[in-house]
């Protein structure tokens, strides 16, 4: 058995030999693309934007103090058609995306509005002296709210349905 460091606590020594037992037991893990990339094209300047392919070839390098520098044997054309139909790519989604946001704020708007609403209802018919209309008007914007709340959940289940999205976590439906 080799000698322990003298510094080490007996703490520090079994965390080591278990890490190195679940590393042996669980094998050799896949390496990350940042991992990859850093070990494939060294450790960019912090702050460098490099736009690369999924292979890892950089096309261009842009640092902080605005230099760019064209990956090898890359053009400036190819970089820019590269960059650009990525965007194109990126912006067929964004679109529909930027739509359902603005959705979801018009309809939190409302949830809010709607719960403003029936609070300030609710206070009114639990004073002492609250006709049958106020306590009507109370139930009213209880509704209202239900309603409300109630699309926003549809909607959040639309979006559930929606192609691509991830199954992970859904309810099944029945």
């Amino acid at each position: 058995m080799p000698d322990r460091d003298p510094r080490e606590t007996p703490a520090q020594s079994e965390a080591d030999s278990l890490e190195n037992i679940w590393a042996d037991v669980l094998g050799t893990r896949p390496e990350s693309d940042e991992a990859r990339l850093i070990r494939t094209l060294g450790a960019p300047h912090p702050g460098t934007l490099t736009f690369a392919t999924s292979t890892g070839r950089v096309l261009v390098q842009i640092d902080p103090n605005g230099k760019v520098k064209l990956g090898e044997g890359v053009t400036a054309d190819e970089a820019a058609e590269e960059f650009w139909t990525a965007m194109a790519l990126k912006r067929q989604g964004m679109e529909e995306r930027l739509l359902h946001l603005g959705a979801c704020e018009a309809m939190l708007q409302r949830v809010a509005r709607a719960d403003i609403a029936y609070e300030q209802a609710a206070l009114r018919a639990r004073a002492e002296d609250a006709t049958e209309e106020v306590k009507f008007r109370e139930e009213l914007q209880r509704r209202n709210l239900e309603a409300a709340v109630h699309q926003l959940i549809e909607f959040s289940r639309g979006l559930l349905l929606r192609p691509g999205f991830p199954a992970e976590g859904t309810p099944p439906t029945t």
